[in-house]
């Protein structure tokens, strides 16, 4: 399924949106060797060779975890005192991890933490 390029480049990691529409007017993007300096082109993750500023851009792993709330943790990245965070349940390397929805520590429920 095709994508548009500055979305390609912001799942990737190598820049948000808007500053990978300046990188591609400015003509920093390649794709299968092409220059693109189009805004809303489209690209085939699977098929397509895409470079910006000359280094390779490969799509990010996407990761969905579902995980079930204990009472006593909270859904923030940064908790206050020494409240426990949701993401001290995970494993460490999944940290960029960010909940979707917020509980309160009184609450139990099922979370789905998203990049």
């Amino acid at each position: 399924m095709k994508v548009r390029l500055q979305k390609y480049l912001a799942d990737a990691g190598v820049a948000s949106r808007r500053a990978a529409e300046a990188l591609i007017l400015r003509g920093r993007v390649t794709v299968n060797g092409e220059p693109m300096t189009q805004l809303g082109s489209r690209v085939d993750p699977d098929a397509d060779a895409v470079r910006a500023t000359h280094r390779v851009v490969r799509p990010r792993r996407k990761l969905h975890v579902a995980i079930n709330k204990p009472v006593g943790y909270v859904c923030s990245r940064q908790a206050q005192g020494r409240q426990a965070r949701v993401n001290d349940l995970l494993p460490r390397e999944w940290g960029f991890l960010y909940s979707v929805g917020r509980l309160g520590s009184r609450y139990r429920r099922s979370l789905v933490p998203d990049e």
